[in-house]
């Protein structure tokens, strides 16, 4: 999601905290965490879709 963001507002592909490039870096989705949040807040990513 934020590093969606930041992935396609910039060209340079880096982090828009500190700046780190992050060229090589790929996207993965923690399942655990979103398991829990879809428990705890049902419909959390209905809109992330």
């Amino acid at each position: 999601s934020c590093m969606k963001r930041a992935f396609k507002t910039t060209v340079s592909k880096s982090c828009p905290y500190c700046r780190q490039k992050l060229t090589d870096f790929e996207l993965t989705t923690n399942e655990q965490l979103m398991t829990a949040l879809r428990t705890i807040l049902p419909g959390y990513d209905a809109g992330q879709k």
